[in-house]
Protein backbone atom coordinates (compact mmCIF):
# COMPACT_ATOMS: atom_id res chain seq x y z
CA UNK A 1 0.00 0.00 0.00
CA UNK A 2 1.03 3.34 -0.85
CA UNK A 3 1.19 6.61 1.61
CA UNK A 4 0.68 10.02 1.17
CA UNK A 5 1.01 12.89 3.25
CA UNK A 6 -1.28 15.19 4.49
CA UNK A 7 -0.99 18.71 5.84
CA UNK A 8 -3.62 20.97 7.12
CA UNK A 9 -3.82 23.87 9.55
CA UNK A 10 -5.40 23.58 12.37
CA UNK A 11 -5.86 25.30 15.43
CA UNK A 12 -3.17 24.67 17.86
CA UNK A 13 -5.50 24.42 21.16
CA UNK A 14 -7.83 22.22 19.12
CA UNK A 15 -4.99 20.05 18.12
CA UNK A 16 -3.46 19.77 21.76
CA UNK A 17 -6.90 18.97 23.35
CA UNK A 18 -7.64 16.22 19.80
CA UNK A 19 -4.00 14.77 20.82
CA UNK A 20 -5.01 14.25 24.81
CA UNK A 21 -8.11 12.76 23.99
CA UNK A 22 -6.76 10.17 21.74
CA UNK A 23 -3.62 9.62 24.09
CA UNK A 24 -6.29 8.66 26.84
CA UNK A 25 -7.86 6.21 23.74
CA UNK A 26 -4.41 4.47 23.07
CA UNK A 27 -4.37 5.85 19.90
CA UNK A 28 -1.54 8.64 18.11
CA UNK A 29 -2.68 12.26 16.32
CA UNK A 30 -2.08 10.52 13.25
CA UNK A 31 -3.54 7.11 13.50
CA UNK A 32 -6.83 8.98 14.78
CA UNK A 33 -6.59 10.84 11.40
CA UNK A 34 -6.06 7.79 10.02
CA UNK A 35 -9.07 6.13 11.16
CA UNK A 36 -11.06 8.88 10.69
CA UNK A 37 -10.16 8.83 7.11
CA UNK A 38 -10.42 5.25 6.43
CA UNK A 39 -14.26 5.53 8.39
CA UNK A 40 -15.16 8.51 5.65
CA UNK A 41 -14.37 5.85 2.65
CA UNK A 42 -16.00 3.24 4.50
CA UNK A 43 -19.07 5.18 5.64
CA UNK A 44 -18.98 7.57 2.24
CA UNK A 45 -19.56 10.36 4.75
CA UNK A 46 -18.63 11.51 8.09
CA UNK A 47 -18.27 8.40 10.75
CA UNK A 48 -19.25 8.56 14.39
CA UNK A 49 -17.20 10.20 16.76
CA UNK A 50 -15.44 7.93 19.46
CA UNK A 51 -15.35 9.94 22.90
CA UNK A 52 -14.92 9.31 25.85
CA UNK A 53 -18.05 9.33 28.09
CA UNK A 54 -19.00 12.12 31.13
CA UNK A 55 -16.67 12.11 33.75
CA UNK A 56 -18.32 12.88 36.98
CA UNK A 57 -18.09 16.34 38.88
CA UNK A 58 -16.99 16.57 42.22
CA UNK A 59 -19.97 16.28 44.00
CA UNK A 60 -20.53 12.90 42.61
CA UNK A 61 -16.89 11.63 43.17
CA UNK A 62 -17.05 12.87 46.84
CA UNK A 63 -20.46 10.78 47.07
CA UNK A 64 -18.78 7.77 45.51
CA UNK A 65 -16.26 7.89 47.95
CA UNK A 66 -19.06 8.24 50.91
CA UNK A 67 -20.47 5.18 49.55
CA UNK A 68 -17.17 3.21 49.00
CA UNK A 69 -16.34 4.31 52.84
CA UNK A 70 -19.89 2.65 54.02
CA UNK A 71 -20.39 6.33 55.61
CA UNK A 72 -23.87 6.95 56.16
CA UNK A 73 -24.94 3.45 54.56
CA UNK A 74 -27.57 0.85 55.46
CA UNK A 75 -27.96 -2.73 54.53
CA UNK A 76 -31.72 -3.91 53.34
CA UNK A 77 -32.45 -7.36 53.04
CA UNK A 78 -34.78 -7.15 50.69
CA UNK A 79 -36.77 -4.17 48.93
CA UNK A 80 -39.66 -4.11 50.95
CA UNK A 81 -37.23 -3.08 54.06
CA UNK A 82 -35.38 -0.41 51.75
CA UNK A 83 -38.93 0.92 51.13
CA UNK A 84 -40.50 0.47 54.71
CA UNK A 85 -37.34 2.88 56.04
CA UNK A 86 -37.98 5.13 52.83
CA UNK A 87 -41.54 5.59 54.35
CA UNK A 88 -43.02 4.33 50.47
Amino acid sequence: MRSSVIQARVDLAAKKEAEAVLARLGITLSDGIRLFISQVAIDRGLPFRPKLGEEPNMETIEAIKEVASGKHSKMFNSPEELFDDLGI
